[in-house]
């Protein structure tokens, strides 16, 4: 298996169909900003995104709506910010990711306008021909490094959408961006049951972590 990092510079792109256009509301709109926090594969052709929108206002209507191209529930976490979860089932991206039989690790916002991808693939050239396609569709894309993948953390679905939630929303940033109070409103759980999922998350990145290191120190 195969790793790479990229940052998607969103700014540039020409998406068909975008996960911001699924929210209700006109993006440009004086105001409201939007920011991708995080990206995720569903299945064929769809994608999973959490967008944070911030309205000068505190005005966004909150609630579950559909269209023809997915669906969308927005929560409010505090005033003049909330947070949507997407799901895009014509995402073009999730298709390209699919069809080059690579997989999606990880995505996180690094500013408005980048997003830092880690992808998986079964040999370097899988990967190489997924970020050449992706740059033919119209991706403007850095690649940052490639190599020989370490041990990977298997999380579950949930406990993968906990830790995403929590480093989108900046939970782990220094000083914290976001609190426990905050993580359960937009995940909609108790404190009790998030603390849980995301020590056990922790504990498998934190064993990752250590495996890994045995290996160099052996290998030394």
């Amino acid at each position: 298996m195969y790793a790479c990092k990229i940052l998607l510079d969103r700014s540039k792109n020409v998406e068909e169909n975008p996960c911001r256009g699924i929210l209700p509301m006109e993006v440009g709109n004086k105001g409201i900003g939007v920011e991708v926090l995080t990206c995720s594969m569903k299945g064929e052709g769809a994608g999973q995104s959490m967008i944070k929108i911030t309205d000068e206002n505190d005005d966004v209507s909150v609630g579950y709506t559909v269209t023809g191209d997915g669906e969308c529930n927005i929560v409010r976490s505090k005033e003049g910010v909330y947070v949507a979860t997407v799901v895009n089932r014509r995402c073009l991206l999730s298709n390209l990711i699919s069809r080059a039989n690579c997989s999606l690790s990880a995505a996180v916002s690094r500013s408005e306008t980048l997003t830092e991808w880690t992808l998986i693939g079964p040999t370097e050239n899988a990967v190489f021909e997924l970020l050449q396609s992706m740059r033919q569709h119209g991706y403007h894309i850095k690649l940052l490094f490639i190599r020989k993948s370490s041990p990977k953390v298997v999380l579950t679905r949930k406990q993968e959408h906990y830790f995403n939630t929590a480093m989108g929303l900046g939970y782990y940033d220094i000083p914290k961006r976001t609190g426990l109070d905050g993580l359960c409103r937009v995940l909609g759980c108790s404190k009790s049951s998030l603390n849980v999922v995301l020590r056990e998350a922790e504990r498998k990145i934190f064993l990752c972590y250590y495996d890994i290191g045995s290996m160099n120190r052996l290998e030394e």
